[in-house]
């Protein structure tokens, strides 16, 4: 078994058996977020009337 290892950008960590690492300890998941869907990602602007 490998050393445990977390992200070093959020708290995912060895216990997902499908996470991966790159040089600077980022995990797969951070990643795709950052590449798939942070840019679609509105912050709720748009929604004020629903949350009122």
């Amino acid at each position: 078994m490998d050393a445990y290892k977390r992200c070093s950008c959020c708290v995912m960590d060895t216990t997902d058996p499908d996470i991966t690492f790159d040089e600077n300890g980022v995990c797969n998941r951070c990643r795709e977020y950052e590449q798939r869907i942070e840019k679609w990602w509105n912050y709720g602007h748009g929604h004020e009337s629903k949350l009122q």
